[in-house]
């Protein structure tokens, strides 16, 4: 969606929207990286290590409980208030993606229709009802409100 927006005239209308959807992509990359690359793959290499050297059934489901025990404390997945809180945030992102997709997609089956009955539309022409169509959207009281819960929450 964000290459095609270029050719509208909607960034001022959606200039709300797309900084909220990048502070939202950038929370969401930064916890998969930590707990990708900070967390689990250290652990991970630290396991293999142990495994190696243990020599009985044991020790494998042992040193598997140590890798298992630590991973979800330094995810932070064991403070259930925090965990909730994470929660919160992720669903909050979820449904504004969902959200997002309405907004575009209605955006998008009524250019198509417009286009339909005006054949003869240049290029230019189509993104211009779809830039005045996204930016009476985007322009409304409605839309703002959500927009605005979605970054005070």
């Amino acid at each position: 969606e964000h290459h095609s927006v270029k050719e509208l005239e909607v960034r001022a209308s959606a200039g709300k929207t797309f900084c909220l959807r990048h502070r939202m992509l950038g929370f969401t990359q930064n916890l998969n990286y930590y707990m990708l690359y900070e967390v689990i793959e250290p652990r991970w290499h630290n396991m293999e290590e142990k495994l190696s050297r243990a020599t009985s059934m044991d020790q494998v489901l042992e040193n598997h409980k140590e890798f298992l025990t630590l991973v979800l404390k330094e995810c932070l997945l064991t403070d259930q208030k925090l965990l909730k809180i994470l929660n919160k945030v992720m669903k909050i992102c979820m449904l504004f993606v969902e959200e997002m997709e309405k907004v575009f997609e209605d955006s998008r089956k009524f250019m198509t229709a417009t286009v339909k009955m005006v054949k003869d539309v240049s290029r230019k022409g189509k993104f211009k009802i779809y830039s005045d169509s996204m930016n009476e959207k985007l322009g409304c009281r409605k839309y703002k409100v959500m927009i605005d819960k979605f970054q005070f929450q």
